[in-house]
């Protein structure tokens, strides 16, 4: 596409979704400064953009040291920073820009890098990773990418605990002895069967999305913890508080991961991006929260993510920009 991000005409360049409410005048300048440092990077940047930044950098001192800290930061800024950069920051500007290196870190890796669950799990899967584990009854999982389990079998029960990611399990049958998948606080119990259990991250709000290719189960969550038997073809999607009613899935899409294709039917777009950021390190922002809302529909290789992008950018109304190979943003066109 041949749109830009551009500003607000306000002088200052759009900010991402995830950013807080400035609380200060400071903070809404470290957030500009960001901004600015995003749009720069965009080889499609204009001289007006140009011209704009540098109207904005003299506007006020405080403009100048908060660019001073994105350079000193991020480095490689030189190009970028203008040669009358020599004010230093005042010693109160220290603990905002430890505060500024902390939002860029989460930006580029996400916060599930810092502590990320499952840190001693008995299994995991890395990035863009599928990985099957025999287990010990001679049942199997297949780990989808960026995931983790652990493993609790005893002469009652054996329980298997999905700490992030996605699973296919293929479970042997023990009338005496029923397989449990424990995923975000619910339950997955069957006998004999095969079915997929992801957890999906929303806004800090996890729920498990749960679809069944062969046989029952019973699935087990909310604030009442009432059961709900769920049937071969049929999924659900449970949270912490509530559990959905069993209906009707495309097994072929829910595990086509299986196969490195990643499946959407008018799925919003901020679903699609957290789906595309599982196979990839660091993060995909989105600027324009209206943005998130667009429907999408297609089939891209799960190997492919920046292709995926690409494709996004090609046919919805979107811009997406590689500040880095761990930050990707995704704009409003012009």
């Amino acid at each position: 596409m041949n749109e830009r991000m551009t500003g607000n005409g306000s002088g200052s360049p759009p900010r991402h979704m995830d950013m807080a409410v400035p609380q200060s005048p400071a903070e809404a300048i470290e957030e500009d400064a960001i901004a600015w440092f995003v749009l720069l990077r965009d080889t499609d940047a204009s001289r007006d953009d140009r011209a704009r930044h540098a109207a904005w950098l003299a506007a006020s001192p405080a403009h100048r040291a908060a660019w001073q800290d994105v350079g000193a930061l991020w480095g490689g800024m030189d190009a970028l920073a203008p040669a009358n950069q020599n004010r230093p920051p005042p010693p109160r500007r220290r603990h905002r820009a430890a505060a500024l290196a902390a939002c860029l870190l989460l930006a580029c890796v996400g916060a599930w890098a810092v502590a990320p669950p499952g840190l001693f799990a008995d299994e995991r899967s890395g990035v863009g990773q599928r990985r099957t584990v025999s287990l010990a009854d001679g049942s199997s999982v297949e780990l989808g990418t960026a995931s983790a389990l652990s493993v609790h079998f005893d002469g009652s029960e054996r329980r298997v605990v999905l700490h992030r990611g996605q699973g296919y399990f293929m479970v042997a049958p023990e009338a005496d002895r029923p397989f449990v998948v424990e995923a975000a606080g619910g339950r997955v119990t069957a006998v004999g069967t095969e079915f997929d259990v992801k957890i999906i991250d929303d806004d800090s709000r996890p729920s498990v999305a749960v679809a069944v290719a062969e046989g029952v189960v019973a699935v087990s969550a909310g604030r009442d913890g009432r059961s709900v038997r769920v049937g071969a073809g049929q999924g659900l999607r449970y949270g912490a508080a509530l559990i959905g009613p069993p209906g009707a899935v495309d097994i072929a899409e829910a595990t086509a991961w299986r196969s490195d294709r990643l499946v959407f039917h008018e799925r919003p777009l901020g679903q699609v991006v957290r789906d595309l950021e599982r196979y990839r390190w660091g993060r995909i922002l989105i600027l324009d929260p209206a943005l998130a809302a667009i429907p999408v529909t297609g089939v891209f290789n799960a190997r492919r993510t920046d292709a995926a992008l690409d494709t996004i950018a090609a046919t919805l109304p979107v811009r997406v920009v590689r500040v880095t190979d761990l930050l990707a943003i995704v704009s409003p066109p012009r």
